[in-house]
């Protein structure tokens, strides 16, 4: 839903499934949505009015990351990655080098993060997504992740054949199978420790 101001009722423009929000740190005003069709959705109000921002694309974007209040990145279908420099109202898309479908993506710095995705695709930045590297991941499915760095503990959840929460405290270096036999994990956040 949509709510239009000026308007004491709430009018429903269209039904989008927006499996994804991100509100930069320290900020419960201003935040991002993401989903079907490509559709972006901005708020300045904590959500209680929403601009739907042209994308640019019509494929199905699942993940958004706040690097900074005006940094941010969406991923999706078929590698897709879109950029903005102005705080999510333009888009520009990025190449990932990938057909495959990404899930989620989280940065632990402005600098530093990752995306995951379908078929064991894992790739991370250490330059604000200017340019991603491939990790060579074994397992078949992963859904939304931590970013993690050497100060950070990321967690990721993955379905499929290699079930289970997988854990880093090296920045990414290696994983660490902790829940052999969790059935689905939707949605993980960042856990900051002090190692």
């Amino acid at each position: 839903m949509v709510a239009l101001p000026g308007d004491s009722f709430r009018a429903i423009r269209s039904l989008i499934l927006l499996p994804e929000v991100s509100f930069p740190k320290g900020d419960t005003t201003f935040g991002i949505a993401v989903g079907y069709y490509g559709s972006i959705l901005r708020t300045i109000d904590g959500g209680t009015h929403w601009l739907q921002i042209p994308s640019g694309t019509t494929r199905y974007l699942k993940g958004v990351c706040f690097l900074d209040p005006q940094n941010v990145i969406t991923v999706g279908e078929y590698g897709t990655i879109l950029k903005s420099t102005d705080g999510g109202l333009n888009w520009r898309g990025d190449a990932s080098g990938t057909t495959k479908h990404f899930q989620s993506v989280s940065f632990a710095t402005p600098n530093y993060g990752w995306q995951w995705g379908d078929s064991g695709i894992a790739m991370y930045s250490t330059n604000a997504g200017s340019s991603w590297t491939v990790y060579p991941f074994s397992k078949k499915f992963f859904f939304p992740v931590c970013a993690s760095r050497t100060r950070f503990t990321g967690i990721s959840g993955s379905t499929g054949i290699s079930r289970g929460l997988y854990a880093t405290t090296d920045g990414g270096v290696t994983w660490d199978n902790r829940m052999e036999s969790i059935i689905q994990k939707f949605s993980v956040y960042m856990h900051q420790r002090q190692i």
